[in-house]
């Protein structure tokens, strides 16, 4: 286990939803990570971190905590139809994609 991202349990607090805030704080590390090699690059250059989420409750806490977040299915859909992506696959080397279901 990595320090930074650990969450420890809290009392009554049910195993999922644990693992959904540790989630969502594994993602805010690897956004703070990523910030200081991002200094000099223009906003829509710098790498993004997205939370690939089914569960409704973790994607809808997510989102107040200011993360991107897609459900996996979205996330494919647009790859699929998104001709900037589809044309220029160098696009998605700017996002850091989690993937916890």
């Amino acid at each position: 286990m990595y320090r930074n991202t650990y969450v420890e349990r809290e009392p009554g607090e049910k195993v999922n939803d644990r693992n959904d805030r540790a989630i969502r704080v594994a993602v805010a590390w690897y956004e703070s990570h990523l910030m200081p090699s991002q200094v000099d690059k223009r906003k829509g250059d710098r790498v993004r971190v997205i939370l690939l989420t089914d569960d409704a409750e973790n994607k809808h806490k997510a989102e107040n905590d200011g993360f991107e977040v897609a459900t996996g299915m979205l996330f494919v859909w647009f790859l699929l139809i998104n001709d900037t992506v589809s044309n220029k696959p160098s696009v998605i080397s700017n996002y850091c994609i989690l993937v916890f279901f």
